[in-house]
């Protein structure tokens, strides 16, 4: 069923009616392929890798996204779990974990060219990564800014990957730059 071709008829009046009943039924209108993006969706926060994992075409992810009925049931779930502002502090290092190697130049990252297409490109982009870094360094309680080098905002990064791959209970280290690590062991 083409969910949004049977909701282009409906007034706004109508299909907020048809929301709330659809709450109430825990959105049974949807599809099941429908439902699955909606919590890969909640899982990830990423529409395209939804899409993908439930085997919809990346590229049309973000039109999914505004499928009304989508939309509320996304909406309805965050409510219904109560995550929709639920952002902590441990959510926002991950973050920034997790662009520190597109920002490096070692992944690639989507961005918009001048004809609104999705592209994907890599590219060191220093002064970004340093703003970064800099972020980082703040919400890292371990860190003290009196154990900065003179004049400097400068970390490292150290990050076992033989844990990660190996073990549910890696960590990353952050220490700033020129203390060692092993010393403290």
């Amino acid at each position: 069923m083409n969910l949004t071709c049977n909701l282009e008829h409906l007034t706004k009046q109508d299909l907020d009616e048809l929301i709330r009943e659809q709450q109430e039924r825990d959105f049974e209108i949807l599809e099941p392929k429908e439902r699955a993006f909606v919590f890969e969706y909640l899982d990830s926060y990423n529409h395209r890798l939804a899409a993908e994992r439930v085997g919809y075409n990346p590229d049309k992810a973000l039109s999914i996204l505004r499928n009304p009925m989508i939309a509320a049931a996304i909406r309805w779930e965050q409510e219904k779990s109560k995550v929709s502002m639920l952002i902590d502090k441990e959510f926002i290092v991950r973050q920034y974990l997790r662009m520190i190697p597109k920002l490096h130049g070692d992944e690639p990252f989507m961005s918009v060219n001048r004809a609104g297409e999705q592209v994907y490109g890599q590219q060191f982009l220093p002064s970004e990564l340093r703003q970064t870094l800099g972020e980082l360094q703040k919400l890292v309680p371990e860190f003290k800014n009196d154990q900065a080098p003179v004049g400097g905002n400068a970390l490292n990064i150290t990050i076992d990957v033989q844990k990660l791959v190996g073990s549910d209970a890696a960590t990353i280290e952050i220490v700033p730059r020129g203390t060692d690590p092993e010393a403290d062991e």
